[in-house]
């Protein structure tokens, strides 16, 4: 899973030609495409052969990238991902290694309990979550009991 961290965009499809209009107007700014005529495509022709003729291309990419960035910016409304992310409090001791015990225990947890039809995978199943529970679990009385305290899952 990966966690994107830079700007979401509202895109709203009314705001699109907007968008189409204001990201040509910058191109034309930024690429210097005098022969343009108005039309997108005679734009996408230009921007084709400038790449073509383009020495630097990755400075062509990144100024691209930047003038969609720009034209995005002015018309979309952000998205806040402020109030959606929960701040949560961070504990030091917690590790990333915990967090996969932690997960794997769940999904076994889960696989358990929806296991209904056949009992000798349902029992081998819950063998298997109660050993992984009770691994994270003296992991963390190890750790708990290294920092004083006496909590488990």
């Amino acid at each position: 899973m990966h966690n994107y961290q830079g700007t979401r965009y509202i895109e709203r499809e009314e705001k699109y030609q907007e968008f189409d209009q204001k990201l040509v107007q910058e191109a034309i700014k930024i690429f210097n495409n005098t022969n343009f005529k108005g039309e997108t495509d005679d734009l996408d022709m230009n921007l084709s052969k400038t790449v073509l003729k383009e020495n630097d291309f990755e400075t062509f990419v990144y100024t691209f990238i930047e003038a969609l960035q720009t034209e995005c910016r002015k018309t979309f409304k952000t998205l806040s991902t402020e109030n959606k992310i929960k701040k949560k409090k961070l504990v030091p001791w917690w590790t990333d290694n915990l967090t996969t015990m932690r997960k794997k225990t769940n999904a076994l947890r889960r696989l358990y309990q929806r296991t209904r039809n056949n009992e000798e995978l349902r029992e081998s199943r819950k063998q298997k979550y109660f050993e992984t529970k009770k691994s994270i679990n003296s992991k963390l009385e190890t750790i708990n009991s290294t920092l004083g305290r006496n909590t488990a899952m």
